[in-house]
């Protein structure tokens, strides 16, 4: 794996803060069901018992949520609220 690969890895506690930010981070187990519902990326298993998310996937899904959000809904639009409060 290349050096840069490795550095875009990071563990279960740095995955909560990316998400829920610095000041107030997802608990892990938020993190868990947004994984199991397809809303977060799916986990890399570097071990037994050891997971890592990669940095690029999970600010995707940040900037993903922040454009969704900064979207004006039309009240006919109930997928994209369906995707706003999930």
């Amino acid at each position: 794996m290349q050096q840069s690969a490795l550095s875009d890895l990071i563990d279960e506690p740095a995955a909560c803060r990316v998400l829920g930010g610095e000041s107030s981070p997802i608990h892990r187990s938020t993190l868990r069901r947004g994984v199991n519902a397809g809303r977060y990326p799916k986990p890399i298993k570097v071990g037994p018992g050891t997971n890592r998310w990669r940095l690029s996937e999970l600010t995707a899904v940040v900037d993903q949520m922040r454009e969704i959000q900064g979207a004006k809904i039309l009240p006919d639009d109930c997928s994209l609220l369906k995707l706003v409060f999930n």
